[in-house]
């Protein structure tokens, strides 16, 4: 059985505050230390390693979006890259940047997809870096994503045992 699950909803749409990304180590309220943006310190939309910013439509989101840790360092050609999640004979599908898809610091952490450039002992996620892309795919993408169902009981199976991520090719919108 197959699960498409979007990778862009934790993203976009980006940080509209301006600020110095440069990473301060704190302790939050579950007394994991982490490193985050200077930007979002303090900031009133930030809560627990995640930030609450609107979606596109003004509306809360359903859930939390990642911080804004600025571009990776490694450059992209734009392309879009479809990856396998496989985990007990079922395949969660995530369309992400080709250069994340192909980079050893790709990660999973309870069916979130994620960067691993800025990980420490306790398992900071950095979201991918969308920054190549254009926005005119991403537009694309996010119609495409927008029937998307919620990944339901991946988090309940995540707890059973292990998963593996396979690079799946090129994705064409």
């Amino acid at each position: 059985m197959r699960f498409r699950i979007s990778a862009l909803k934790k993203t976009f749409p980006l940080c509209p505050y301006e600020g110095s990304r440069r990473l301060v180590m704190i302790k939050g309220k579950s007394g994991i230390t982490m490193l985050i943006p200077r930007k979002c310190y303090g900031c009133r939309k930030y809560f627990e390693r995640e930030c609450t910013r609107e979606d596109f439509d003004g509306l809360r989101p359903d859930h939390s979006k990642d911080l804004d840790y600025g571009p990776c360092h490694i450059r992209g050609d734009g392309r879009l890259a479809l990856i396998h999640h496989i985990f007990k004979k079922q395949i969660y599908e995530y369309v992400v940047p080709m250069k994340c898809a192909v980079c050893p610091m790709l990660n999973d952490y309870f069916f979130v997809i994620s960067c691993s450039r800025f990980k420490s002992a306790e398992g900071n996620m950095v979201g991918l870096d969308w920054s190549d892309i254009p926005s005119d795919t991403i537009k694309k993408l996010f119609e495409e994503e927008k029937a998307l169902p919620t990944h339901g009981s991946a988090y309940h199976d995540f707890l059973c045992g292990p998963a593996e991520i396979r690079f799946a090719g090129e994705y064409k919108i």
